[in-house]
Formats: C-alpha cells, structure tokens, sequence
C-alpha cells in the first residue's frame, strides 16, 4: 500500500509543475505591450506646400517607459535628431530643422528607442510649375508663289480659240491678308498666404471647469483660402471672422488630460506655399488648482 502512495506521488508531482510552468508562460506580461510608443507628426501637414530653405517639423511622442531622442527622416534619408525634448509626464515634444529643397518629399518622424514612427506626411517645397496665361498666337501668312504672281501679272497677248476677237483678259490674284497677333495679357501675381500673429486665450483648459474648458485660437492671415491649428495630433478648422482675422475653439471633448503641447497654426492657398506660425503652448490638466 505504501509503495503504491508513493508512486502515485511521483507521477503526480511533476504533472503539477508542468501545468504551473505553462500558466506562468501563458500569464507573463508582454514586454512589447509595456514598451510601445505612439509617434505624430503636428506641422507642417500632409499635402503643404513649403517655401525653400529652413523648415522646422514638430512633432510628439508618448510612451509608459518614456522618450529619450526622436529623429527625423526625410526621403528615407536621417537629417537630424532631438534628444533635448521637452518633456510632460510621458509626453514628448520635438522640434528639428530641415533646409528644404525643391519638389516633393516624403518627411518621417520617429523614436529610435522603441522602433516606432509616425504616419509620413508628403510636403512639396517651393512654387508649382504655372504655364503664363495670354501668350500671343501667331496666325500664318499666305505669300504668293513666283509663278503664280508671274502668270497672273502678264496679261494674254493671243485671242481665244473662238472666231470672236475679245478684249485680251488679265487675271489678279487675291491680295495677301496679314493678320496681327493678339495683344499679350499678364496674369497678375497673388502673393503667398502669411500668418503675421497667432495667440491663445489660455494656456491651460480643465475638463470638468466651467468657462476654462476651452481656450479660443485667434490669428492674423492675409492672402490664405483656408487655415487650420494643429494641437496634440488633432487638427482644426479656422474661421474667418472679418478682414484677416480667423479663429477656432479647441476644447477638452477628445483630449485625455495632462498633456501638453504647442498650437501651430496653418494658412494654405491653391499653388502656393504654406505659411506656419506658433500660437503658443497649451495644457490639459484634470483639475483647477
């Protein structure tokens, strides 16, 4: 009987093992999950259109191990890094440069650390090609052939073959037209969209504070169709007010608290460059002191 408690305790002992050795690998924490880190690019936006020569790109990124360094990737090609970020918690803020050349280009921001990287914007720098308007056309001209003048002009010195003896005929030709070009006509030029201020009616917003939930973006712009605010990753919508004012509310709806950012403001204009301007930092907090 002994030895038959025994065996059973020998079979059975291992058994258990085994079971808890593949619970603890089921159960253990993904290193991955815990070291993810999340990558936006705020300004410029994809489909800008940059003038030639410095450019700064903003950018953000968070991670539950924190940010050291990101850097930035153009048409595959590193231009440089930040590792002097401005840091909020576990939010990480960028600013690089970027002496921009002429054409499109693919700009890429990411954080070498965790091997995670930011949707790519496509910008395109410099003017778009424009073909000049009222360029004059030229019409051809008819030239009489020489033998043809020589025919014409010479009158017939024999009669016809009739029995009848008429007046000797003389044939002219039709007198060449030549007609004028049009006169030539100037498109006139429209200058680039600017963005001469920009500020922030607060610099912090409560989600659950009545009156100071929303900070109002106010800017200044001339020559601009459209104008946009990026803030935290997420964009808005300017609106014209009157003369070259635009504005736009930026609430605490859809942005998670404690996080802080800048406010870049956009102007963009059909075949022209963008212009950018800082309106400011801004932070949500949870509550008011």
């Amino acid at each position: 009987m002994a030895a038959g408690l025994a065996l059973a305790a020998k079979i059975a002992v291992p058994a258990v093992l085994a079971v808890a050795g593949v619970a603890g690998v089921l159960l253990a924490p993904s290193h991955a999950a815990t070291t993810a880190s999340t990558v936006w690019i705020d300004a410029p936006l994809g489909g800008s259109n940059l003038t030639i020569g410095e450019q700064t790109i903003y950018a953000h990124a968070t991670s539950k191990t924190g940010v050291t360094e990101l850097r930035l990737v153009v048409d595959g090609t590193t231009i440089g890094t930040d590792s002097q970020l401005s840091l909020n918690g576990l939010l990480a803020y960028a600013t690089m440069s970027w002496q921009a050349t002429p054409g499109w280009h693919t700009v890429e921001v990411s954080d070498p650390d965790h091997g995670a990287s930011a949707v790519p914007v496509k910008v395109h720098v410099g003017p778009y090609p424009v073909v000049a308007a009222g360029s004059p056309t030229l019409r051809p001209t008819i030239t009489p052939s020489k033998s043809s003048a020589s025919t014409s002009a010479a009158p017939s010195t024999s009669p016809p073959a009739s029995s009848s003896h008429s007046a000797p005929r003389t044939s002219s030709s039709a007198t060449p037209t030549h007609s004028s070009p049009p006169p030539h006509t100037s498109t006139p030029v429209t200058p680039p969209p600017a963005v001469s201020a920009a500020s922030l009616s607060r610099s912090v917003i409560y989600p659950f504070f009545p009156g100071g939930d929303v900070s109002t973006v106010t800017a200044t712009v001339t020559n601009a169709t459209s104008v946009s605010a990026t803030f935290l990753g997420k964009s808005y919508v300017l609106h014209h007010v009157s003369g070259n004012t635009w504005t736009v509310d930026i609430n605490c709806d859809s942005i998670t608290p404690v996080q802080e950012g800048h406010v870049i403001v956009t102007a963009h204009a059909v075949g022209k460059p963008s212009a950018t301007r800082d309106a400011g930092d801004l932070s949500v907090q949870n509550y008011k002191p």
